[in-house]
């Protein structure tokens, strides 16, 4: 789900540490992971389908950074998370984060509280949906003059691209 374009690894220096977490709770005899729609906030990434997270504080593991931004803009509790581990490591040149997933399980779906100044609406997918290759899709955008193929996962009204769509193709290969 990278771009054409990008060349990995980037150079990282200078990026700064961030975590994000992937919540699968059950709901209905399926698995299902949240992701929330930032605000129109005017930053890089406004508007944006995202998982929730966000910049680590210092000495802060991923798992810990994970758990309180996760509770910061959504209401989960870190106690009612069972951390499972990580997935890769992922640089965000636009907004020079390196980015560690991180996967945890619900004994539910919880009751979420949004905070409306980071979060505009929160939604769910069955985590299924990410094994379905009719959902992954592709538009071109130009960057820099050059157009670039912009692959991304129609869900529903949404598309989900960029780092995002990564950790979800990495957590769907996981899954076969």
């Amino acid at each position: 789900m990278a771009p054409g374009n990008r060349a990995f690894p980037p150079d990282m220096a200078g990026y700064r540490d961030a975590a994000v977490l992937l919540a699968l709770f059950p709901r209905d005899g399926a698995w299902r992971l949240p992701l929330i729609v930032r605000t129109d906030d005017g930053g890089i990434h406004a508007g944006q389908v995202a998982l929730p997270g966000g910049a680590l504080e210092s000495g802060e593991s991923p798992e810990a950074g994970a758990l309180r931004e996760t509770q910061e803009e959504t209401g989960l509790a870190p106690a009612d998370a069972e951390l499972l581990g990580r997935l890769s490591p992922l640089p965000i040149p636009a907004s020079r984060f390196r980015v560690t997933p991180v996967v945890a399980t619900l004994a539910g779906e919880p009751a979420w509280r949004l905070d409306g100044r980071e979060v505009a609406s929160l939604f769910s997918i069955p985590l299924a949906a990410l094994r379905d290759g009719a959902l992954r899709c592709s538009e071109q955008r130009e960057f820099g003059g050059e157009p670039i193929a912009i692959p991304y996962f129609a869900l529903g009204d949404e598309k989900v691209w960029g780092a995002t769509a990564m950790v979800l193709a990495e957590l769907a290969a996981l899954l076969e």
